[in-house]
Protein backbone atom coordinates (compact mmCIF):
# COMPACT_ATOMS: atom_id res chain seq x y z
CA UNK A 1 0.00 0.00 0.00
CA UNK A 2 1.34 3.19 -1.08
CA UNK A 3 2.14 5.82 1.83
CA UNK A 4 -0.01 8.43 1.80
CA UNK A 5 1.42 10.95 4.33
CA UNK A 6 4.72 11.01 3.17
CA UNK A 7 5.62 14.99 3.68
CA UNK A 8 3.64 14.75 7.23
CA UNK A 9 6.21 11.60 7.97
CA UNK A 10 8.78 14.04 6.76
CA UNK A 11 7.95 16.19 9.36
CA UNK A 12 7.19 14.48 11.77
CA UNK A 13 10.22 12.56 12.03
CA UNK A 14 12.38 15.73 12.34
CA UNK A 15 9.78 16.66 15.46
CA UNK A 16 10.56 13.03 17.16
CA UNK A 17 14.25 14.04 16.42
CA UNK A 18 13.67 17.46 19.38
CA UNK A 19 11.46 15.39 21.66
CA UNK A 20 8.90 17.68 20.61
CA UNK A 21 5.41 17.95 21.70
CA UNK A 22 3.75 19.64 19.54
CA UNK A 23 4.01 20.31 15.81
CA UNK A 24 2.72 23.78 13.91
CA UNK A 25 2.07 24.80 10.75
CA UNK A 26 1.03 28.02 9.04
CA UNK A 27 -0.97 29.08 6.81
CA UNK A 28 2.50 30.69 5.51
CA UNK A 29 4.40 27.44 5.58
CA UNK A 30 6.38 27.87 8.01
CA UNK A 31 6.91 24.92 10.50
CA UNK A 32 7.94 25.16 14.66
CA UNK A 33 8.23 22.45 17.23
CA UNK A 34 7.68 22.97 20.66
CA UNK A 35 10.04 21.83 22.85
CA UNK A 36 9.35 21.93 26.18
CA UNK A 37 8.41 25.32 26.74
CA UNK A 38 10.38 26.70 23.98
CA UNK A 39 9.60 27.16 20.20
CA UNK A 40 12.06 25.77 17.39
CA UNK A 41 12.23 26.61 13.73
CA UNK A 42 11.72 23.69 11.85
CA UNK A 43 14.52 22.91 8.65
CA UNK A 44 11.84 23.07 5.94
CA UNK A 45 9.40 25.72 4.75
CA UNK A 46 6.40 24.79 2.89
CA UNK A 47 5.36 26.08 0.22
CA UNK A 48 1.76 25.94 -1.44
CA UNK A 49 1.40 23.26 -3.12
CA UNK A 50 3.07 20.97 -0.24
CA UNK A 51 0.90 23.27 1.78
CA UNK A 52 -2.30 21.50 -0.06
CA UNK A 53 -0.20 18.13 0.20
CA UNK A 54 -0.47 18.43 3.88
CA UNK A 55 -3.63 19.70 3.66
CA UNK A 56 -4.73 16.23 1.57
CA UNK A 57 -2.48 13.66 3.84
CA UNK A 58 -4.81 15.26 7.27
CA UNK A 59 -8.09 16.07 6.28
CA UNK A 60 -11.00 14.32 4.00
CA UNK A 61 -12.88 16.16 1.41
CA UNK A 62 -15.96 17.17 4.03
CA UNK A 63 -13.02 18.22 5.93
CA UNK A 64 -10.94 20.55 3.76
CA UNK A 65 -14.52 21.90 2.73
CA UNK A 66 -15.70 22.52 5.93
CA UNK A 67 -12.10 24.42 6.85
CA UNK A 68 -12.11 26.28 3.90
CA UNK A 69 -15.32 27.97 5.18
CA UNK A 70 -13.87 29.17 8.42
CA UNK A 71 -15.02 26.02 10.95
CA UNK A 72 -12.40 24.96 13.06
CA UNK A 73 -11.81 20.71 12.72
CA UNK A 74 -10.16 18.31 15.95
CA UNK A 75 -9.46 15.19 14.40
CA UNK A 76 -6.83 12.25 14.65
CA UNK A 77 -4.38 10.98 12.31
CA UNK A 78 -1.48 7.71 13.06
CA UNK A 79 1.63 7.72 11.28
CA UNK A 80 3.70 4.71 12.34
CA UNK A 81 2.29 3.57 15.45
CA UNK A 82 2.17 7.71 16.09
CA UNK A 83 -0.69 9.22 16.96
CA UNK A 84 -1.52 12.69 16.16
CA UNK A 85 -3.93 14.80 17.67
CA UNK A 86 -4.87 17.76 15.28
CA UNK A 87 -6.51 21.14 15.22
CA UNK A 88 -7.27 22.94 11.65
CA UNK A 89 -8.25 26.43 11.24
CA UNK A 90 -7.28 29.37 9.46
CA UNK A 91 -5.17 32.50 9.96
CA UNK A 92 -5.19 35.31 7.48
CA UNK A 93 -7.45 32.83 5.32
CA UNK A 94 -5.03 30.29 5.33
CA UNK A 95 -5.43 27.04 6.19
CA UNK A 96 -2.93 26.21 9.66
CA UNK A 97 -2.68 23.03 11.60
CA UNK A 98 -1.53 22.65 15.99
CA UNK A 99 -0.59 18.74 15.72
CA UNK A 100 -0.15 17.30 19.16
CA UNK A 101 2.40 14.76 19.42
CA UNK A 102 0.78 11.56 21.40
CA UNK A 103 3.60 9.13 23.45
CA UNK A 104 3.32 6.01 21.56
CA UNK A 105 2.88 4.42 24.76
CA UNK A 106 0.79 5.43 27.87
CA UNK A 107 3.42 5.75 30.44
CA UNK A 108 2.38 4.41 34.02
CA UNK A 109 1.43 7.00 37.10
CA UNK A 110 4.55 6.11 38.69
CA UNK A 111 6.46 6.97 35.34
CA UNK A 112 4.58 10.45 35.38
CA UNK A 113 4.96 10.89 39.50
CA UNK A 114 1.16 11.47 40.15
CA UNK A 115 0.47 11.41 43.83
CA UNK A 116 0.11 8.36 45.15
CA UNK A 117 -3.33 9.19 46.32
CA UNK A 118 -4.83 9.19 42.57
CA UNK A 119 -4.75 5.40 42.36
CA UNK A 120 -6.87 5.19 45.55
CA UNK A 121 -9.28 8.36 44.02
CA UNK A 122 -9.86 6.27 40.07
CA UNK A 123 -10.31 3.06 42.13
CA UNK A 124 -13.86 4.28 43.42
CA UNK A 125 -17.00 3.50 42.17
CA UNK A 126 -18.73 6.31 41.69
CA UNK A 127 -18.86 10.37 41.82
CA UNK A 128 -17.30 12.79 40.15
CA UNK A 129 -13.15 13.38 39.44
CA UNK A 130 -11.93 16.87 37.98
CA UNK A 131 -8.52 16.90 36.02
CA UNK A 132 -7.86 20.52 35.46
CA UNK A 133 -4.95 22.54 34.01
CA UNK A 134 -4.28 24.71 31.23
CA UNK A 135 -3.70 23.49 27.88
CA UNK A 136 -0.86 21.61 27.62
CA UNK A 137 -0.55 20.79 30.92
CA UNK A 138 -0.30 17.02 30.78
CA UNK A 139 -3.98 16.27 31.99
CA UNK A 140 -4.70 14.13 29.16
CA UNK A 141 -1.38 11.97 29.75
CA UNK A 142 -2.42 11.66 33.33
CA UNK A 143 -6.33 10.34 32.95
CA UNK A 144 -5.06 8.40 30.51
CA UNK A 145 -2.01 6.85 32.97
CA UNK A 146 -5.07 6.65 35.75
CA UNK A 147 -7.70 5.13 33.35
CA UNK A 148 -4.70 2.19 32.61
CA UNK A 149 -4.39 1.62 35.79
CA UNK A 150 -7.75 0.95 36.32
CA UNK A 151 -7.61 -1.58 32.86
CA UNK A 152 -4.61 -3.28 34.79
CA UNK A 153 -6.19 -3.58 38.03
CA UNK A 154 -10.05 -3.72 37.88
CA UNK A 155 -13.16 -5.36 35.67
CA UNK A 156 -14.09 -1.79 34.30
CA UNK A 157 -16.43 -0.96 31.29
CA UNK A 158 -14.82 2.62 30.36
CA UNK A 159 -16.84 4.80 27.65
CA UNK A 160 -14.73 7.53 26.44
CA UNK A 161 -16.26 10.86 25.07
CA UNK A 162 -13.21 12.93 23.24
CA UNK A 163 -13.18 15.02 20.45
CA UNK A 164 -10.83 13.75 19.07
CA UNK A 165 -10.30 10.28 20.90
CA UNK A 166 -6.54 10.60 21.25
CA UNK A 167 -5.36 7.39 23.83
CA UNK A 168 -6.33 4.09 22.61
CA UNK A 169 -6.02 1.08 25.21
CA UNK A 170 -5.56 -2.83 24.79
CA UNK A 171 -8.48 -3.96 27.03
CA UNK A 172 -7.39 -6.21 29.78
CA UNK A 173 -9.05 -6.59 33.00
CA UNK A 174 -11.17 -3.77 31.63
CA UNK A 175 -12.74 -2.93 27.94
CA UNK A 176 -12.90 0.52 26.42
CA UNK A 177 -15.84 2.17 23.94
CA UNK A 178 -14.61 5.22 22.44
CA UNK A 179 -17.14 7.81 21.09
CA UNK A 180 -15.52 10.18 18.73
CA UNK A 181 -17.70 13.90 19.22
CA UNK A 182 -18.79 14.60 14.77
CA UNK A 183 -18.17 11.10 14.15
CA UNK A 184 -19.62 8.93 16.33
CA UNK A 185 -22.24 11.57 18.47
CA UNK A 186 -23.08 14.98 17.51
CA UNK A 187 -22.41 16.40 20.56
CA UNK A 188 -21.12 15.92 24.08
CA UNK A 189 -24.04 16.20 25.95
CA UNK A 190 -25.84 13.41 23.71
CA UNK A 191 -22.81 10.97 23.86
CA UNK A 192 -22.64 11.71 27.89
CA UNK A 193 -26.34 11.36 28.08
CA UNK A 194 -26.73 8.09 25.96
CA UNK A 195 -23.32 6.26 27.82
CA UNK A 196 -26.42 5.82 30.43
CA UNK A 197 -28.07 3.02 28.14
CA UNK A 198 -24.57 2.00 27.45
CA UNK A 199 -23.88 0.45 31.15
CA UNK A 200 -20.84 1.84 31.74
CA UNK A 201 -19.00 1.64 34.86
CA UNK A 202 -16.68 4.67 34.19
CA UNK A 203 -17.55 7.72 32.03
CA UNK A 204 -14.73 9.88 30.24
CA UNK A 205 -15.43 13.12 29.41
CA UNK A 206 -12.53 15.07 27.10
CA UNK A 207 -13.75 18.37 27.95
CA UNK A 208 -16.52 19.88 30.46
CA UNK A 209 -17.34 22.45 27.42
CA UNK A 210 -20.88 23.63 28.19
CA UNK A 211 -22.95 23.92 30.36
CA UNK A 212 -24.87 21.39 28.78
CA UNK A 213 -21.94 18.66 29.52
CA UNK A 214 -21.82 19.99 32.87
CA UNK A 215 -25.48 19.41 33.69
CA UNK A 216 -25.11 15.95 32.19
CA UNK A 217 -22.01 14.72 33.42
CA UNK A 218 -23.43 15.62 36.69
CA UNK A 219 -26.36 13.74 36.00
CA UNK A 220 -24.21 10.58 35.19
CA UNK A 221 -22.05 10.78 38.67
CA UNK A 222 -25.39 11.05 40.60
CA UNK A 223 -26.50 7.82 39.16
CA UNK A 224 -23.85 5.41 40.32
CA UNK A 225 -20.92 5.99 37.68
CA UNK A 226 -17.48 7.17 38.32
CA UNK A 227 -17.55 10.42 35.66
CA UNK A 228 -13.97 11.51 34.97
CA UNK A 229 -13.35 14.95 33.12
CA UNK A 230 -11.38 17.44 31.91
CA UNK A 231 -11.81 21.12 32.64
CA UNK A 232 -9.40 24.48 31.62
CA UNK A 233 -8.86 25.65 35.04
CA UNK A 234 -5.72 26.88 36.96
CA UNK A 235 -6.64 25.02 40.55
CA UNK A 236 -9.03 23.41 42.81
CA UNK A 237 -10.74 27.02 43.64
CA UNK A 238 -10.70 27.87 39.97
CA UNK A 239 -12.73 24.79 38.74
CA UNK A 240 -15.16 24.91 41.01
CA UNK A 241 -15.87 28.49 40.44
CA UNK A 242 -15.94 27.56 36.62
CA UNK A 243 -18.73 25.11 36.70
CA UNK A 244 -20.61 26.60 39.44
CA UNK A 245 -21.02 30.08 37.60
CA UNK A 246 -21.72 28.19 34.27
CA UNK A 247 -25.16 27.60 35.94
CA UNK A 248 -26.47 31.75 36.07
CA UNK A 249 -29.30 31.36 38.12
CA UNK A 250 -29.27 28.05 39.03
CA UNK A 251 -26.07 28.39 40.88
CA UNK A 252 -27.34 27.01 43.97
CA UNK A 253 -28.96 23.96 42.65
CA UNK A 254 -25.29 23.42 40.68
CA UNK A 255 -23.36 24.24 44.00
CA UNK A 256 -25.46 21.39 45.89
CA UNK A 257 -25.32 18.95 43.08
CA UNK A 258 -22.03 19.54 42.48
CA UNK A 259 -20.73 19.15 46.70
CA UNK A 260 -23.16 15.83 46.02
CA UNK A 261 -21.16 13.79 44.04
CA UNK A 262 -17.46 15.01 43.43
CA UNK A 263 -15.01 12.95 45.21
CA UNK A 264 -11.57 14.94 44.35
CA UNK A 265 -10.30 17.80 41.75
CA UNK A 266 -6.35 17.30 40.33
CA UNK A 267 -5.34 20.28 38.95
CA UNK A 268 -1.71 20.04 37.31
CA UNK A 269 1.13 22.74 35.52
CA UNK A 270 4.04 21.41 33.76
CA UNK A 271 7.32 22.43 35.14
CA UNK A 272 10.56 22.64 32.90
CA UNK A 273 13.52 20.58 34.17
CA UNK A 274 15.51 20.90 31.50
CA UNK A 275 15.77 22.26 27.83
CA UNK A 276 13.66 18.94 26.88
CA UNK A 277 12.30 17.83 29.74
CA UNK A 278 8.82 18.87 31.43
CA UNK A 279 7.68 18.08 35.45
CA UNK A 280 4.35 17.39 36.56
CA UNK A 281 3.68 19.61 39.58
CA UNK A 282 -0.21 18.84 41.01
CA UNK A 283 -3.18 19.73 43.94
CA UNK A 284 -4.75 17.37 44.92
CA UNK A 285 -8.15 18.37 46.54
CA UNK A 286 -11.17 15.77 48.19
CA UNK A 287 -14.24 15.83 48.96
CA UNK A 288 -13.93 15.78 52.63
CA UNK A 289 -17.31 17.18 54.37
CA UNK A 290 -16.03 20.75 55.02
CA UNK A 291 -14.72 21.16 51.54
CA UNK A 292 -18.75 19.92 50.16
CA UNK A 293 -20.04 22.37 52.74
CA UNK A 294 -18.29 25.11 51.22
CA UNK A 295 -19.60 24.45 47.77
CA UNK A 296 -22.73 24.51 48.47
CA UNK A 297 -22.05 27.67 50.13
CA UNK A 298 -19.86 28.72 47.30
CA UNK A 299 -17.61 29.86 49.74
CA UNK A 300 -14.59 28.53 47.01
CA UNK A 301 -12.50 31.19 48.31
CA UNK A 302 -11.72 28.93 51.30
CA UNK A 303 -10.91 26.02 49.20
CA UNK A 304 -7.30 26.47 49.29
CA UNK A 305 -7.41 26.22 53.52
CA UNK A 306 -8.85 23.35 53.46
CA UNK A 307 -6.16 21.75 50.94
CA UNK A 308 -3.41 22.95 53.68
CA UNK A 309 -5.68 21.37 56.46
CA UNK A 310 -6.08 18.16 54.27
CA UNK A 311 -2.98 16.95 54.32
CA UNK A 312 -3.63 13.81 56.18
CA UNK A 313 -5.96 12.57 53.90
CA UNK A 314 -3.70 13.01 50.71
CA UNK A 315 -4.71 16.74 49.61
CA UNK A 316 -1.66 18.40 48.12
CA UNK A 317 -0.69 21.97 47.14
CA UNK A 318 0.94 23.20 44.61
CA UNK A 319 4.23 23.95 46.70
CA UNK A 320 4.07 20.84 48.69
CA UNK A 321 4.01 18.85 44.99
CA UNK A 322 6.76 21.23 44.12
CA UNK A 323 9.10 20.12 46.93
CA UNK A 324 8.09 16.51 47.27
CA UNK A 325 7.05 15.20 44.27
CA UNK A 326 9.50 12.45 42.42
CA UNK A 327 10.89 13.84 39.11
CA UNK A 328 8.78 12.34 36.73
CA UNK A 329 8.33 13.26 33.70
CA UNK A 330 4.73 14.35 32.11
CA UNK A 331 4.34 14.71 28.57
CA UNK A 332 2.55 17.95 27.49
CA UNK A 333 -0.50 16.89 26.18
Amino acid sequence: MTDTKILLKSILSEALGHQASDIHILGSGEVFFRVAKNLLPASVRLDRAMMETIQKEILDDNQIKQCTTGIELDTSVEIDNVRLRIHAYLTRSLGSFSIRILPQTIPTMDELGLPSILKEIFSQNDGLILVSGATGSGKSTSIAAALEYVNQHFSRHIVCIEDPVEYLHQNAKSFFSYREIGKDSVSFDTAIRASLREDPDIVFIGELRSFESIKSALLCAQTGHLVVASTHAQDAASTIARIVHSAGSDRAEIASELAFCLRAIISQKLLPISEKQLRGIFEVLLATPAVKTLIRDQKFHQIPSQIAMGREFGMMSFEESQKTMPRGICPST
